[in-house]
C-alpha cells in the first residue's frame, strides 16, 4: 500500500518536475510513452505478455537479486543497507530516471522488511502485486 500511495502522490510533483527540468532534452516518447496502437487483439496479447514478463517474472527476478543476493552482501552497513538497497534498486530502473526519488521512497519499506525479517518473499509478493495492479487500467484503455 505504501508503494502505491507513494507513486500516486509523488510521481506527478517529483517525477514530473525532474522529467521537465532534467530530461527535457529526451524525446517525448521516452519520457511519457502512453501511445497504444494496434488492434484490440494485438494490444490484449501485449498486455498478457506485460502481465507475465513485466509483472510476475521481472519483479521476482529483481527481488531475488536486490533483496535476496545484494542486501545480505551489504548488511555490514547495518541500518544503511536497506537505504542503499532501495536507492540501487531505484537507479536500476534506468528507463524512468525521473522516478528515482519516488521509487526509492516507495521501495524503502520493502528493503527494510526484507533486511529485518531476512525474507525476500514479502517483497516479492508486494512487488508483483503493485506491478499487476498498475497494469490493470490498461485493460480499460484496450477495451474502451
Amino acid at each position: 500500500m505504501w508503494s502505491g500511495l507513494c507513486f500516486m502522490l509523488l510521481s506527478k510533483p517529483i517525477g514530473g518536475y525532474l522529467a521537465e527540468k532534467l530530461f527535457s532534452w529526451a524525446p517525448e516518447w521516452f519520457v511519457m510513452s502512453n501511445t497504444f496502437e494496434g488492434s484490440k487483439t494485438i494490444l490484449f496479447i501485449t498486455w498478457i505478455m506485460i502481465m507475465v514478463f513485466g509483472n510476475i517474472l521481472a519483479p521476482a527476478v529483481e527481488e531475488l537479486y536486490f533483496r535476496g543476493y545484494l542486501l545480505p552482501r551489504i548488511a555490514h552497513l547495518k541500518g544503511w543497507a536497506p537505504v542503499l538497497n532501495a536507492v540501487l534498486f531505484s537507479a536500476y530502473h534506468f528507463w524512468s530516471p525521473w522516478e528515482v526519488i519516488t521509487r526509492a521512497v516507495a521501495v524503502l519499506p520493502v528493503s527494510y522488511v526484507a533486511y529485518k525479517k531476512q525474507n525476500i518473499y514479502i517483497g516479492m509478493v508486494a512487488h508483483i502485486t503493485l506491478n499487476t495492479l498498475s497494469s490493470l487500467p490498461l485493460l480499460l484503455v484496450i477495451f474502451k
